[in-house]
């Protein structure tokens, strides 16, 4: 599951630098798709990367909904821009980020299924 980005309201006003560029850096559609259809900005930010940018709102777009994020505005152009893009997460190797259930102290939810005689099993399972 790809990482889910919370709109953030304390970005608005911020100075971000632009990393990558989500239409370029991040996509690859599926045959039958084009880049605008599966793009959470549905627009190229390649010319904006390295530049500092102010952050003066947030707006939804359709693909950002449906992966319950949204795009941000900035004041150096019409372009939407998403957190995707801005964020530091890549630049840290030595962090591992994912999705991690911990049960017991120790104990990690796995992928993996176990068999159960029948008389284990609640109704309905």
């Amino acid at each position: 599951m790809p990482r889910i980005y919370v709109p953030d309201e304390d970005f608005i006003g911020k100075k971000v630098t632009l990393r990558r560029c989500e239409f370029h850096d991040h996509l690859d559609p599926a045959e039958g798709y084009t880049r605008e259809e599966v793009s959470l900005t549905g627009n190229c930010n390649c010319e904006l990367k390295g530049k500092p940018l102010t952050i003066t709102g947030m707006k939804e777009t359709l693909r950002a909904n449906f992966y319950h994020s949204t795009c941000y505005t900035v004041a150096e152009s019409q372009n939407l821009v998403h957190e995707f893009e801005f964020s530091d997460e890549d630049e840290k190797p030595e962090v591992i980020t994912g999705y991690i259930i911990e049960g017991e102290p120790n104990k990690f939810l796995t992928a993996g299924f176990n068999y159960a005689e029948k008389k284990d099993v609640a109704e309905g399972c």
